[in-house]
């Protein structure tokens, strides 16, 4: 349960800071954790829905499907390894995303 909240928080914060292929990556890698643990959170579903919307409008069709099926294909430890670097490389400042 944690694992998708974490991969769907970072993926929601990248698409606010205009990272859009690392939001459509962590998109990807929950949407793999969710299902295969048949998990869905209903309360988050129109936050991840405008945000991967977001995000695909930016990059585009093709590089968001590529961004995203290479999400899916992380396994749990490799994308949170991946979350935990990217989060650890955001500015400390308290700035806004």
């Amino acid at each position: 349960y944690f694992v998708a909240i974490l991969l769907r928080n970072c993926a929601g914060l990248a698409a606010l800071r205009g990272e859009w292929a690392q939001a459509l990556r962590f998109g990807g890698a929950a949407t793999a954790f969710e299902e295969r643990h048949n998990f869905f959170d209903f309360v988050d579903e129109r936050f991840r829905v405008r945000s991967m919307s977001a995000a695909r409008e930016a990059v585009g069709a093709d590089q968001a499907d590529a961004a995203f099926a290479a999400g899916e294909s992380l396994g749990s430890d490799t994308a949170i390894r991946e979350a935990e670097a990217w989060l650890a490389s955001l500015p400390a400042d308290g700035r806004m995303p």
